[in-house]
C-alpha cells in the first residue's frame, strides 16, 4: 500500500515539475505577457527648454508601434501642469527649436485626462497625423527622425507659450524588457 502511495506522490511531483517547466518556457516565448515595451521615450523638464524655465513640472512620453505597423501609440504623463495649451513632437537637436511634426493634443486624435497631479495625454499617430516637414510622408520618416535623436516633445502652457517642459525623444527599443512574471530579458 505504501509503495503505491509513494509512486503516486512521485508522479504528482514530476507532473508538477513538468507543468512549471512548461509555464516557464511559454512565459519566455510569448511576448504578450511582457510589460509593454516602448520603442521611444522622452523625459521632460523645464531645464530642457531652449529658454530655460523654473518649472518643477516633469513628464514622460512613451511611444510604441502597434501590431498593424501603421500606427504609433503614445502616452504622455505630465506632473505639475494642468493648463496645457499645446503638446507636440517637433524636429530639432538638443538646444534648438524646430517645426512641429505631430500635434499630440489634437482633439480628434488624442484623449486628455486631468489627474490630481497633472494630466495624461494619449492617442495614436498615423501617416495622416504628420504635419510640417513630414506632411504627406510616412511614419517611417518620423521613426527615422526619432532614431536620429533629432526630435523632441514640448508642452506649452498659459504661462509659457513657447514651452514649459521639453525632452528629446530617444530610441529605447534596445533596452531590456521586463517580464511581469519573473525575469528580465533582452529581446
Amino acid at each position: 500500500m505504501s509503495y503505491i502511495s509513494n509512486r503516486f506522490l512521485n508522479v504528482i511531483i514530476i507532473g508538477f515539475a513538468i507543468t512549471l517547466s512548461i509555464i516557464f518556457v511559454v512565459e519566455l516565448k510569448i511576448p504578450g505577457i511582457y510589460a509593454v515595451k516602448f520603442s521611444h521615450e522622452a523625459s521632460l523638464n523645464g531645464q530642457n527648454e531652449v529658454s530655460l524655465t523654473n518649472s518643477t513640472a516633469t513628464g514622460l512620453l512613451q511611444i510604441r508601434m502597434l501590431d498593424d505597423n501603421s500606427t504609433l501609440r503614445y502616452r504622455l504623463n505630465v506632473t505639475g501642469i494642468s493648463d496645457s495649451i499645446g503638446a507636440q513632437i517637433s524636429s530639432a537637436k538638443t538646444g534648438e527649436n524646430g517645426p512641429t511634426l505631430v500635434n499630440l493634443l489634437h482633439p480628434n486624435m488624442s484623449k486628455l485626462a486631468n489627474t490630481a497631479y497633472g494630466m495624461i495625454i494619449r492617442g495614436n499617430i498615423t501617416d495622416a497625423s504628420l504635419q510640417g516637414p513630414l506632411q504627406d510622408k510616412s511614419l517611417a520618416d518620423l521613426i527615422s527622425l526619432m532614431n536620429s535623436g533629432n526630435t523632441y516633445v514640448n508642452i506649452q502652457t498659459t504661462n509659457h507659450h513657447e514651452g514649459e517642459i521639453r525632452g528629446q525623444i530617444l530610441n529605447t527599443s534596445d533596452a531590456k524588457s521586463t517580464n511581469v512574471g519573473m525575469s528580465t530579458l533582452t529581446e
